[in-house]
């Protein structure tokens, strides 16, 4: 006789259950215990994905620390080699120190373009890291929410956080999904654009300075000149 009320005890809690993930828009081959492992997952994930992003952002700060010192060795060598062409005292020897110049003042340039490129792409990671930490703070928020609400056996409450989940599943895993991965190369391309727009004034600026060196150096050989 006890068997049988078991029984029926049990089929009516797997009723209950399965009524509850019914009712958040889950298939009949998901069990309470199911959605409670992909929330689990889903937190773990998004805490592993916010870890990934913070170390690629600091790698990307050290990489554009490192491009900015170089970028300013390689000025101030540059500006060390058009002293020596203004002393110099044949035109061999200032063409010599000149063309050094032009060539430290461009790798000062390239790494100045590094370093711009990787504070960009660090900048980017770390909104990114805050905005997946956020997420992952609320679905570990939510699988205890649905842990406890399963515990207490509270159908109400299990029926909510079920609903939450399944809404959260979709928006991963839908369409809607792979609206920021879009946005995201937009905004890449959209930067890499003005990027590549900055890098040519920054070089018509610079070559204009060079011109002006050039010209600076033509007049005090002149001088030179004229005062022998």
């Amino acid at each position: 006789v006890t068997r049988p009320k078991a029984e029926g005890a049990e089929s009516e809690l797997a009723s209950i259950h399965n009524d509850a993930l019914t009712a958040a828009g889950f298939d009949g081959t998901m069990t309470q215990q199911g959605a409670l492992d992909l929330a689990q997952k889903d937190a773990a994930g998004l805490s592993d994905q916010a870890e990934e992003q913070q170390r690629q952002a600091n790698a990307a700060y050290s990489l554009a620390l490192e491009n900015v010192g170089a970028a300013e060795a390689q000025a101030e060598q540059a500006g060390a080699l058009v002293k020596k062409a203004e002393t110099a005292g044949d035109e061999e020897g200032k063409t010599a120190f000149m063309g050094q110049a032009a060539q430290a003042r461009q790798d000062s340039r390239e790494a100045n373009a590094r370093a711009k490129a990787a504070f960009g792409t660090a900048r980017a990671l770390d909104s990114a890291r805050t905005a997946t930490a956020q997420l992952a703070t609320k679905a570990h928020a939510l699988s205890i929410t649905l842990s406890k609400a399963m515990d207490a056996k509270d159908t109400s409450a299990t029926t909510d956080a079920l609903k939450q989940l399944k809404g959260r599943l979709d928006e991963r895993n839908g369409p809607d999904g792979q609206v920021d991965e879009a946005e995201r190369l937009r905004r890449t391309a959209t930067a890499a654009a003005q990027e590549a727009t900055r890098k040519l004034n920054t070089a018509n600026a610079q070559r204009e300075d060079e011109n002006a060196l050039s010209d600076r150096i033509g007049r005090k050989k002149n001088d030179m000149a004229s005062a022998k």
